[in-house]
């Protein structure tokens, strides 16, 4: 089944890679290059992150997946520190 992602920008893929970065440091060697589209009821919200680097003796990058709670997401200072005043 083919993965199915939100409409982001550039922007947003970038402001949600920094977030991931600030919330789990061990993140940093990745950015976040999709977001699945919600699931109907779904209280989740699953990233898709691929290495900043190709791995030595590879010709791609490598992919993984993070998932969060978007209430999680919602309520974390790190966005009310963003926000302009």
């Amino acid at each position: 089944m083919a993965v199915e992602y939100a409409e982001a920008s550039v922007i947003d893929l970038i402001n949600t890679t920094e977030f991931l970065h600030h919330i789990k440091p061990s993140l940093r060697d990745k950015f976040v290059f999709g977001i699945e589209k919600a699931k109907p009821n779904g209280f989740n919200v699953v990233f898709h992150l691929v290495d900043r680097v190709v791995k030595e003796g590879s010709d791609q990058r490598e992919k993984t997946t993070f998932m969060l709670s978007a209430q999680y997401i919602l309520d974390h200072e790190y966005w009310k520190e963003k926000q302009p005043e």
